[in-house]
């Protein structure tokens, strides 16, 4: 007898299935948020790599001067604005070098030009770059190549990496700075100072030396001081010799080893004591300044290392108490007196450098892209 076939009956969900079914949604969910955020974190850390290695160092700090900084990006700009495209590989690590020291410098002078009431013009700008491109005149009977104009420049500009606008911020900050060491050195350097007129014979003490004076005695021969390493003896000899009446300039001649006097008899001119400091040294400057006139003085060392071997002996003819500063002496003064004024004055600023080598060849890589 053929079995009796069962009646379908309706599929009823129980509490037991829903409540299995709702956590296995909510386990698909988990693992779904987790994938995702997987993912997510894979492709920031991809992402970061790519930044950090294509991106981020050109934004990344070289230099604070103060509350102003200068990132890569910029370092690279000026860089190629130097010229560093046509600069033989062996140099380029020390023009990167100086580029670094020229922003720091030019923001120096930047933030300092307000207190002094200097500023540059884009007019000046202006008229700086037109006196640089002026066409100039060609000689006679020459053919005229055409000088290089501002628009070639600006080409040319644009094959290195730089733009105008980087060029018209150098001429500005050139000219600022041009403006604020004129100011300075006027400012700190009088027309007019204290000067004696020296003259000098510089004497060497060796192993070899050997230094003629006149003798005591009535025939006038000749003694030689052979060897001496004693200054005061050489002194003593010449000084005897000037005694009986012969010239400086003779004297000079025979035995000074600088040349420059030795060629001028032993003239060294009118010298202010900043400039016998400068060219010679401190004690030289002292006695020049108390030495009685036409006296020839003690043995001056020209340096004051343990080897020293050479000494000066002067004397001085004339001193005025307010005598107009030579034109190139007064140049070298103000020289001095702007380094060392800008010299006092970075010394306020506070200053952090973060250019290390690895991060300067990357520029320059950069750079010559």
């Amino acid at each position: 007898m053929p079995k009796k076939r069962k009646e379908h009956t309706e599929w009823v969900i129980t509490k037991g299935r829903l409540s299995r079914w709702q956590r296995e949604q909510r386990w698909r969910r988990v693992i779904i948020i987790i994938g995702c955020v997987i993912v997510a974190i894979v492709l920031a850390l991809v992402g970061y790599a790519v930044y950090a290695s294509a991106f981020k160092p050109f934004h990344q700090t070289i230099l604070r001067v103060n509350d102003k900084s200068f990132d890569m990006d910029y370092y690279i700009k000026m860089l190629r604005l130097y010229g560093i495209k046509g600069v033989p590989e062996s140099d380029q690590h020390y023009l990167a070098q100086n580029v670094l020291g020229a922003i720091e410098n030019n923001e120096i002078h930047k933030q300092l030009a307000p207190t002094l009431g200097i500023a540059v013009t884009e007019e000046e700008v202006d008229a700086e770059i037109q006196n640089q491109f002026i066409p100039p005149e060609p000689p006679e009977d020459t053919p005229d190549k055409g000088p290089l104009s501002y628009a070639d420049f600006l080409k040319r500009l644009e094959e290195m990496g730089a733009s105008e606008k980087d060029f018209r911020a150098q001429i500005s900050a050139d000219l600022l700075t041009k403006k604020i060491r004129e100011y300075i050195g006027e400012r700190d350097t009088p027309a007019e100072m204290p000067q004696a007129l020296v003259q000098g014979i510089l004497i060497e003490i060796g192993a070899e030396a050997e230094v003629e004076g006149e003798t005591e005695s009535e025939g006038g021969g000749e003694t030689e001081i052979e060897g001496s390493k004693d200054p005061e003896k050489v002194r003593e000899a010449i000084k005897a010799r000037l005694d009986d009446g012969e010239e400086f300039a003779v004297l000079a001649e025979e035995f000074s080893q600088d040349i420059a006097s030795k060629d001028d008899g032993g003239d060294l001119g009118w010298l202010s004591r900043d400039i016998m400091s400068m060219y010679y040294n401190e004690e030289f400057a002292d006695v020049a300044f108390h030495l009685q006139l036409e006296t020839l003085s003690h043995p001056i060392p020209e340096s004051a290392s343990d080897d020293n071997s050479r000494y000066w002996l002067i004397q001085v003819l004339e001193r005025d108490d307010s005598r107009p500063l030579e034109e190139d002496q007064r140049e070298m003064l103000k020289a001095q007196a702007v380094s060392d004024w800008f010299r006092e004055q970075r010394d306020k600023f506070t200053i952090e450098h973060y250019l290390n080598p690895d991060l300067r060849a990357w520029a320059i890589d950069k750079a010559l892209e």
